[in-house]
């Protein structure tokens, strides 16, 4: 996951970028359950966006748009999501 997130940091993957579970097993050489919580916390963090049955999406920052390295950093009590 940390591959990945530092790719779309650094622009290796742009936005609108597709990928699949498949696609990321075999560059990676990992499983499917390991691709799968890697997805899961690239979502989390709004780094992707995943289309079932499509594949995941790059979601990048526009240039010089502020970062969040977790959706808990930006709620950090909590409070939006009431």
């Amino acid at each position: 996951m940390d591959e990945i997130r530092d790719r779309i940091q650094r622009g290796d993957y742009v936005s609108g970028q597709k990928s699949t579970a498949t696609e990321l097993e075999r560059e990676f050489g990992v499983t499917r359950v390991t691709t799968q919580k890697a997805l899961t916390a690239l979502r989390k963090a709004e780094l992707i966006r995943t289309r079932y049955g499509m594949g995941s999406y790059v979601n990048a920052p526009e240039p010089g748009a502020p970062r969040r390295s977790s959706p808990a950093q930006a709620d950090p009590d909590g409070l939006d999501s009431a």
